[in-house]
């Protein structure tokens, strides 16, 4: 991690008095996740100054469509005034534009493999269209488009050139920019989990995806940060799922870490205990706990029968 760009990032969210954690684990590997702040949508942090994996944009990926909420990947590599999205919901930005958004800029140009575009608010067009009494072809018609890129552009499917954008402020006000980051996740997405093994006695993560799965439950795997798992109930209740490691001291680091990123998140945390003395530990500093030949008792807490209080 960028000791700079950390900095950097912290002074901005102490200057604006942002309540913030940080996430400290895994201690000395690469982690997609370094801070969770606390704001009307808790937002995840990554600080990087070199290219991030594609392991790290998938944990943000997951946790930010699982929570609603937005990943930003903070790197020297982005422009000043330009996004670029790196996965639904997770946007890379450089610092001076990680300032404008926790000043409440509006951050409307962001850049993907095919170019760069202007984020518009497609319920504001559709009904400024109706209010002044235009139709999709008198507006297909002005901006140069056809009539299918006026209905993908109100249903959000699409956003526009800079050059179409300039048309549409002239048509109906520049209230109707949208911003790229937070008018991008208030849609609820879902994502499964590709390439899940298949039940293999051997390896218990694996196991467990499986027999969550098998119970109709959503469960997606995280690699780099403390929890091992998201897991989503019929009602869209959040639960992040630890696992115990073999090491007494990590699994306590990670317990302790995974706590602050579910109570960030407004999820439920669970934690899988493979040892008797850790379900003591655990037990005693009030954690949720299940042991791992209990799964069963598990699935059923997550969906809604009984289940124990540790």
């Amino acid at each position: 991690m960028s000791k700079k760009i950390i900095d950097e990032v912290i002074d901005i969210l102490e200057d604006k008095k942002y309540t913030y954690t940080m996430i400290e684990y895994p201690e000395h590997n690469r982690k997609s996740v370094d801070i969770v702040l606390n704001s009307k949508e808790p937002t995840l942090i990554r600080v990087s100054e070199d290219k991030i994996t594609k392991e790290e944009i998938s944990d943000l990926k997951k946790i930010a469509v699982s929570t609603l909420t937005a990943s930003l990947v903070v790197t020297n590599e982005e422009e000043e005034d330009i996004v670029s999205v790196k996965a639904d919901n997770v946007f890379a930005i450089s610092p001076e534009g990680f300032k404008k958004v926790i000043n409440g800029e509006k951050i409307f140009l962001y850049r993907t493999r095919g170019g760069i575009f202007i984020k518009i608010r497609n319920y504001i067009l559709k009904h400024k269209r109706e209010e002044m009494g235009y139709s999709i072809g008198d507006v297909a018609k002005f901006l140069g488009v056809s009539r299918k890129a006026i209905y993908d552009y109100e249903k959000g499917d699409s956003d526009v050139s800079l050059e179409v954008a300039e048309k549409l402020i002239d048509l109906f006000g520049d209230d109707i920019i949208g911003d790229v980051i937070w008018d991008s996740i208030k849609s609820k997405k879902e994502i499964l989990e590709e390439g899940v093994a298949e039940f293999s006695p051997e390896n218990f993560k694996a196991k467990l995806i499986y027999k969550l799965k098998e119970s109709g439950l959503n469960a997606l795997s995280l690699k780099l940060t403390a929890a091992d798992l998201i897991v989503k109930d019929s009602d869209n209740n959040r639960y992040l799922v630890t696992i115990e490691n073999k090491d007494y001291n990590k699994s306590m680091k990670k317990f302790y870490e995974a706590k602050k990123l579910a109570s960030y998140t407004k999820s439920e945390l669970v934690i899988i205990i493979r040892t008797s003395k850790m379900l003591k530990e655990c037990e005693d500093l009030g954690y949720k706990t299940y042991e791992e030949n209990d799964i069963h008792s598990l699935i059923d807490e997550i969906k809604g029968s009984n289940g124990r209080q540790g």
